[in-house]
């Protein structure tokens, strides 16, 4: 089974290459806003597909706990939790994008709102999915929980929300980078680009995924997800690119950044370096990932 074949090394070293440090506290400022202002895109989609939520009566606005059931092939049905961030203004009149935030290991989902994502920086362009972890960890595998966790929850909001299914979004961090780069591979036809910071994905075969906009964040002082360990991750969303990357100009201010040109149709890659170690870069990722999204919205 392809997945088997994309997943099983990784599934023995997943602890250590997304330790405890995902539980630490984010450096810098972080999201500071509930999806009711904040910035909207300069880029706005030329041809939205708007899901069946569009017209329905107004949801539930603002940030929220709910739960879904979620069938499984390992585990049966099980009943997970999740946070839904949604505009103060949303009336279901004009498809929005649709964001899953997926946290690193012993995070918790909702703490995970005030800094993991671009819910300050979208404004009222996105509603934002913070889903939480069993156990604290994620299973990367299709036949384990999470991947079919995306499924049900992505069927519900495109049924709930007026989203623009054109327009669907991962981001990750560290553990979280591992399930959002598997379906970047396993869903690439409901996803339009990925972002992770301190993302790890290095036995894939080049061929087992099709290109896919990607961007990627890793700290210079990263001793669980270094350098070496990007560039590796890198060869998996960089095939048919240019091997050699363009210095970017116009990132956010805190890193800097290199884009891989020529890359196939649909492909758009994006790698960003920081001077701090595992954890999550604020205000840096946020901002530099919202402008890399700007790019593909």
């Amino acid at each position: 089974m392809r997945v088997e074949r994309i997943i099983v090394a990784l599934v023995a070293g997943i602890t250590l290459a997304c330790s405890a440090d995902d539980a630490s506290s984010p450096s810098g400022g972080g999201n500071t806003g509930d999806g009711t202002g904040g910035g909207s895109s300069s880029n706005p989609p030329s041809n939205p597909q708007p899901s069946a939520g569009c017209g329905t009566p107004a949801a539930q606005t603002g940030t929220f706990a709910s739960t879904i059931s979620v069938v499984t092939q390992q585990d049966g049905t099980q009943v997970r939790d999740y946070w839904t961030v949604v505009p103060a203004d949303y009336d279901g009149s004009r498809p929005l994008a649709l964001i899953f935030n997926w946290h690193g290991l012993g995070n918790d989902a909702q703490q995970t709102i005030s800094w993991l994502g671009v819910v300050a920086e979208a404004g009222n362009e996105a509603i934002h999915v913070f889903p939480q972890a069993l156990s604290g960890g994620w299973g990367i595998l299709e036949r384990e929980p999470d991947v079919p966790l995306y499924d049900a929850l992505l069927a519900q909001m495109l049924a709930t929300y007026c989203i623009d299914t054109n327009r669907v979004y991962g981001i990750g961090h560290s553990n979280g980078a591992y399930l959002n780069e598997a379906l970047a591979c396993l869903r690439t036809e409901t996803l339009r680009a990925i972002a992770n910071v301190s993302g790890l994905w290095n036995t894939v075969p080049n061929n087992e995924c099709v290109p896919m906009n990607y961007m990627l964040l890793t700290g210079e002082q990263d001793t669980t997800v270094n350098t070496t360990n990007a560039e590796t991750t890198l060869l998996t969303f960089t095939t048919g690119c240019s091997e050699t990357g363009t210095p970017v100009t116009d990132p956010a201010v805190g890193g800097t950044c290199t884009d891989y040109t020529d890359c196939p149709p649909g492909s758009s890659v994006r790698w960003c370096t920081h001077p701090g170690g595992h954890d999550w870069p604020q205000p840096f990722a946020n901002q530099a990932i919202w402008t890399f999204l700007q790019r593909v919205w």
